[in-house]
């Protein structure tokens, strides 16, 4: 056994064990496996997140963002056969109708929100809509977008990103989530091109330099997408799964924890 097996690569102190994939002692297995349980995001590291950086001092230990996170450079995942598709697909389902009834339902609580206040926000807060509100189209744009992102951070491997990780995630992978959601959402309504709720334009009614110099690329960016999942014939469960190998994009390696989109990933190709 070399020297780097008899060290655990989370605390470096000496351990000959090897736990979830990983060379580290027990002490760094609890507290793995007590992350791994946490329905809210790990507090942001009070010292650039460099806590577990150098191996000859780490300068918090009790750090517990900077813990985790060198727990996945160290490779520790969970147990794959805890990871089952039967198990994920009810609660993929679950989260995409929570999503759609925000969208419809719902407005945000917060005036002025921008994409910095609802990523570092731990929940975002929502308040039933008013029956007499009427929504148009950039109305429903905000709310596609914030009721997405909403979405994203209710992953479990998203709370578990650092503040940085996450922002990255959230902006790279909300835009394909929603179009792929809304194209789906109409076509599974046997619709032929996709709108907002109660059949809002996804164009501005305001601006008509694309529906009046560009009629094919409307009608491209309205139809196509719905036409393909037509040909496909894609039901709601490939759907499922499908929007989460868009999402869980491992290609995006400026993420530090890029190892967690793999865990992600297995439930699909596992099936």
């Amino acid at each position: 056994m070399d020297k780097d097996q008899k060290t655990c690569q989370i605390c470096y102190k000496p351990s000959e064990l090897f736990n979830y994939g990983a060379p580290c002692c027990n002490a760094c297995k609890m507290f793995f496996r007590r992350v791994k349980t946490l329905q809210t995001p790990l507090r942001e590291c009070e010292n650039n997140e460099i806590c577990y950086k150098n191996a000859n001092e780490i300068v918090h230990y009790d750090c517990r963002l900077c813990r985790f996170q060198q727990c996945i450079r160290a490779g520790m995942i969970e147990n794959q056969e805890k990871i089952r598709f039967f198990d994920v697909v009810p609660l993929l389902h679950q989260l995409e109708i929570e999503k759609r009834i925000i969208l419809e339902n719902y407005e945000s609580s917060l005036d002025n929100i921008s994409f910095e206040k609802v990523t570092d926000a731990e929940t975002i807060q929502f308040k039933p809509k008013s029956l007499d509100t009427r929504y148009n189209y950039y109305d429903y744009e905000f709310m596609t977008q914030i009721s997405t992102i909403d979405y994203l951070k209710k992953l479990d491997f998203v709370k578990m990103m650092t503040s940085s990780d996450s922002k990255a995630f959230l902006k790279s992978a909300y835009l394909n989530c929603a179009i792929l959601s809304t194209a789906m959402h109409c076509y599974s309504r046997k619709m032929g091109f996709i709108t907002f709720p109660e059949g809002t334009d996804v164009f501005p009614t305001d601006i008509d330099i694309i529906p009046k110099h560009f009629p094919q690329l409307e009608l491209g960016i309205k139809c196509r997408m719905i036409g393909k999942l037509s040909e496909l014939r894609i039901t709601q469960e490939e759907f499922l799964l499908l929007n989460m190998i868009f999402i869980c994009n491992p290609g995006i390696s400026y993420l530090i924890g890029f190892q967690m989109f793999r865990t992600c990933l297995k439930p699909v190709v596992y099936y």
